[in-house]
This record gives structure tokens, sequence and C-alpha cells, in this order.
């Protein structure tokens, strides 16, 4: 997956489906759903490929995909984006945008019969949640079966 993002393009409808043909072509892609927009509007949705390559079945613009981790750049990329215009610092604590992070406990011992939290020694910061150095597990216990 890639991001454009400030992209300049000119008035013709852009074709990023000749760019991605070659490597449908080689095998190394399967098929792939790009989008090219500005600030104002969408300027093309694209198709390449196949959504299975077995059946041939072509790519259609509304296939879902799974994308597993491809939301922490994006992710990290707005937040970025929002550090330049002085709208984030990195070295605030995260509970300075995402309030329900205040009071936050962390667990500092835990075995089959209970887990011991303490309030962290301090505040978790946004640079400490973009370098998944926070301290926050993947996945809590309430979430796994």
């Amino acid at each position: 997956m890639w991001l454009l993002i400030g992209l300049s393009l000119p008035a013709a409808e852009p074709n990023v489906s000749n760019a991605l043909q070659p490597f449908v072509e080689s095998g190394s892609l399967a098929g792939a759903v790009t989008a090219v927009a500005n600030k104002d509007k969408v300027l093309s949705v694209e198709t390449v490929g196949y959504m299975d390559v077995g059946a041939k079945q072509a790519m259609k613009a509304d296939c879902l995909f799974w994308i597993a981790s491809m939301s922490k750049p994006i992710t990290g990329t707005a937040v970025m984006l929002l550090v330049d215009e002085g709208k984030v610092k990195l070295d605030d604590p995260i509970e300075k945008y995402l309030p329900e992070f205040k009071g936050m406990w962390v667990a500092v011992e835990k075995d089959a019969d209970h887990v011991l939290l303490k309030h962290p020694s301090r505040l978790v910061t946004v640079r400490d949640v973009m370098s998944h150095t926070s301290g926050m597990p993947f996945k809590s216990d309430m979430e796994q079966p």
C-alpha cells in the first residue's frame, strides 16, 4: 500500500494502473485498487489485476482488503502532519489528546490468580505511543478468550 500526500497532478486523469500492471504481469502483485485525490475531490479510482488470481476474477473497486498493520504508517503520517502544523507535540501526554487514557494504570505483576496494578512512574507520551514503547498491550485480557 502506498500513501501519496500533497501530490500535484495535472488536470488529466492519472493512470496509476499502468504503473502497477507490470507487477501484476510478473506475478508479484495479485491486484490493487488505487485512489488519487486532492483536497477537493477524488481524481480517480482504478483497479488492476485480480481479486482471485486462480479464477482470473478481475479486481473490483469495492473489494475488501485485509490491510493488517498498514493503519500504523497511515496513522503515523497523519500524526506527524499534525506535529508539523504545531497541533500536536510528541512529548505531550497522550491523555491531552485522548482523555480516555487519563488516570491509566499499568500491570507490574501478573500470575494465574491476580494482576498487580500501579500508576505509571510518568505519563505516557504521544512519542511513546507512536514508537510502540508505551507499555500498552496489543490486547487486554478481557479481549482474549
